[in-house]
C-alpha cells in the first residue's frame, strides 16, 4: 500500500481562501495594510477600458479598475500590488463586518 504524503492546509481569516502550502500568504484583504480593500468607505470598484493603440494583433485596450471612494479623493487607480497592497490612507476606516 501506497504511504500518504502529508498535506497542510488553512484557511485564511482575511480573505477566507481554501491554501494548500506551508507558509501563509502575504494578504491584501489584511486591515493592517490599510487599504482600499478594508476600508469602509471603499463604495466599489469602476472599471474602464484604456486605450493603447495598435500593435501587431491590432487595435488593444486594457482594463484599469479604479476606486470609488466615499472620502471625495479623486478617483484614482492605486497599484496597490506594486507597493505590497500597504497603501496606509490617512482617511482609511476599518469596515465593518458583512460590509
Amino acid at each position: 500500500m501506497k504511504e500518504f504524503t502529508p498535506v497542510t492546509r488553512y484557511v485564511c481569516s482575511h480573505c477566507k481562501e481554501d491554501f494548500r502550502t506551508t507558509t501563509r500568504h502575504d494578504c491584501k484583504r489584511d486591515p493592517e495594510k490599510k487599504n482600499c480593500f478594508t476600508c469602509k468607505h471603499n463604495n466599489g470598484w469602476d472599471r474602464e477600458d484604456v486605450e493603447s493603440g495598435y500593435g501587431e494583433q491590432g487595435y488593444h485596450t486594457y482594463p484599469v479598475w479604479y476606486v470609488e471612494c466615499g472620502k471625495d479623493h479623486e478617483r484614482t487607480a492605486p497599484d496597490l500590488s506594486r507597493v505590497g497592497y500597504k497603501l496606509n490612507c490617512p482617511d482609511w476606516e476599518q469596515k465593518e463586518e458583512g460590509q
